[in-house]
């Protein structure tokens, strides 16, 4: 089953409503969830972000307390299903880097700055560098025996620096600095090639079959929605790979054929 193309204000209106999203899930990471990003309490319901949940079972310190085995496996769980339904959703509406990220595009564009990758009018070649990242992270976790991730996750860092230590915030700045100050290089880099939670979302959306984008009898081929798109996906091809896909929508409001329709099914 699919959407139809929509009107003109509905495409419109998209954009607005996922800023604020994303500014409602900034507010509630930073503020009410502070410290706890990776596993936290919210209406009595668990939830432990799948990474989170991995390291824990590659670093084998989970086996030290089988008891709180299932209890993990099922508070994983909640977002694994919400990954699977919705796909790299968590990526475009509410993580919080990719909410800085997009303001500093914004301002970027505002001030009519171009990014060396830009200028040179040619994307990185690195190919899917988020998956080398998700399998060291995995690995890091079984030689250290703990999530050693979330030390350095800026995730976690942009969501514990208001509660941590000096000496910590200092070193939280420090690598928050470093993936924003990328941006000048390649807008978004970390999203697009450092990400592991990126790289996780990616393979679990590939089980994924709902709210995707696709082009319709106007498409023109045109090549926008590829250029537009943060993940670079043509969707005017015979077969594009939508498991990147962050249901940004950004396709959907922008094409200038309104030829992209969602697929609720």
């Amino acid at each position: 089953m699919a959407t139809g193309g929509g009107g003109v204000g509905v495409r419109k209106k998209i954009q607005p409503i996922r800023h604020v999203v994303q500014a409602f899930f900034f507010v509630l990471l930073i503020l009410i969830v502070v410290g706890t990003v990776c596993s936290f309490q919210l209406g009595g319901i668990e939830f432990t972000e799948p990474l989170g949940a991995i390291q824990v079972l590659a670093s084998g310190s989970i086996f030290l307390a089988p008891e709180r085995l299932y209890p993990l496996l099922l508070s994983a769980a909640v977002l694994v299903v919400v990954t699977v339904t919705v796909g790299r959703a968590w990526c475009a509406w509410a993580c919080p880097i990719m909410s800085v990220n997009e303001l500093i595009e914004y301002v970027m564009k505002k001030r009519r700055y171009r990014t060396p990758t830009e200028r040179k009018k040619k994307k990185m070649e690195l190919g899917e560098t988020r998956f080398a990242t998700l399998a060291g992270v995995v690995a890091a976790a079984g030689i250290s025996g703990g999530p050693a991730w979330c030390n350095f996750c800026p995730i976690g860092a942009i969501c514990r620096t208001r509660a941590s230590s000096v000496l910590v915030a200092g070193a939280e700045m420090t690598i928050l600095g470093m993936v924003f100050s990328a941006n000048l290089y390649e807008k978004r880099f970390f999203c697009k090639y450092l990400c592991p939670v990126g790289g996780l979302l990616i393979l679990l959306s590939k089980l994924s079959s709902f709210f995707t984008p696709r082009t319709d009898e106007k498409c023109r081929s045109c090549k926008a929605c590829e250029i537009i798109c943060p993940e670079g996906i043509p969707l005017y091809s015979s077969n594009p790979d939508m498991s990147k896909c962050t249901k940004c929508l950004v396709c959907y409001s922008n094409c200038p054929y309104g030829a992209v329709k969602i697929d609720i099914v």
